[in-house]
């Protein structure tokens, strides 16, 4: 039996008309700022009431419908601005070095005879030891 594999998972119900909640407040939070620019610049520089105007919606727009690299402007934007004002600091930092085409010599130890007196034959541990670094049988 097939499963039902749900689709659009990452869409946002349309909470006000065609709009969700956040783009909602989006062009709410532009239109008190149309107005607090209305009754500021409104009345007596009109070109410069429209211009504010104009990059205030204009964000608003920006914030409730765009898009950067599939993800929500919004989204973007707090990551741009945490990245920006975060500390960089870097811990590890790799030192290359050319490789050794001919290795050093290493030094040759001196080889040292044991002698056993007379009569003296080595102990079966020390045959054991000799045939172990030997790896003989």
């Amino acid at each position: 039996m097939p499963y039902i594999v749900p689709k659009f998972i990452e869409r946002e119900t349309k909470l006000v008309g065609p709009l969700t909640l956040k783009q909602f407040f989006f062009f709410v939070a532009a239109g008190v700022v149309v107005f607090i620019l209305y009754f500021s610049f409104g009345k007596k520089n009109l070109f410069l009431f429209l211009i504010l105007t104009a990059a205030a919606v204009g964000f608003s727009f920006l914030l409730a419908f765009g898009n950067v690299g599939g993800r929500p402007f919004p989204v973007f934007l707090k990551n741009f601005l945490l990245f920006s004002a975060a500390q960089k600091f870097f811990t590890f930092k790799r030192k290359v070095f050319a490789p050794k085409l001919f290795p050093e010599e290493i030094p040759k130890l001196k080889e040292t005879k044991v002698s056993y007196p007379l009569g003296a034959s080595k102990s079966s541990l020390q045959k054991l030891s000799t045939k172990m670094e030997t790896k003989s049988k």
